[in-house]
């Protein structure tokens, strides 16, 4: 499992805490069978189970610009090759919109069902979307498991406090409970 970040000041790919299938904001991950999201707030998720049953996924920061989710995107495409996208889930906060309008969802193609519309269309999916919208005031860790059938199970986890501040994620320490998602009805 690999773990990327795109650096703007070098305009390139580096890798970010290898091999730990942890996803942080503005970065993507792949492989293996699963992938853990921390802390996901007023950020996006997106998970997509690949056709060879392995993992590829992205964790957008709600101040993350258009341009910066298509540049995650784009990568997304390269690491995804040639396989194909047999499920794809969006998890977290779908509903975040910025004072300025400066942040991606702000923008119509990222707003509400649209986004789930706007991921699947870009990653060319051809099997199932869901989501699970968490509004803006949760703050939880997301755990998504391929089940070897190219399906997908999402866990959840509220993140944990002690004296106003959130303990570190420790994904073999949290107590992973079942998160629900709801299908996509219709793709386009």
């Amino acid at each position: 499992m690999a773990t990327e970040r795109y650096n703007n000041t070098n305009k390139q790919w580096v890798f970010y805490n290898a091999d730990n299938h942890i996803i942080r904001e503005a970065n993507i991950g792949w492989g293996g069978p699963n992938l853990y999201f921390p802390a996901v707030s007023t950020c996006t998720a997106l998970v997509t189970v690949l056709t060879d049953n392995t993992l590829l996924g992205a964790h957008f920061d709600k101040m993350l610009s258009v341009g910066d989710v298509d540049v995650m995107l784009d990568r997304m495409l390269q690491r995804k090759a040639d396989r194909s996208v047999d499920h794809l889930a969006v998890i977290g906060n779908m509903t975040y919109g910025d004072n300025d309008g400066t942040g991606f969802m702000s923008a119509p193609q990222f707003q509400g069902t649209q986004q789930l519309l706007t991921f699947a269309k870009k990653l060319g999916v051809t099997g199932v979307v869901s989501s699970h919208d968490q509004g803006q005031k949760a703050n939880k860790h997301y755990r998504a498991q391929a089940t070897g059938e190219r399906g997908v199970l999402l866990y959840y986890a509220d993140v944990t406090y002690l004296n106003g501040n959130p303990i570190t994620f420790d994904r073999d320490k949290t107590s992973w409970l079942k998160q629900t998602v709801t299908p996509l009805r219709e793709l386009y």
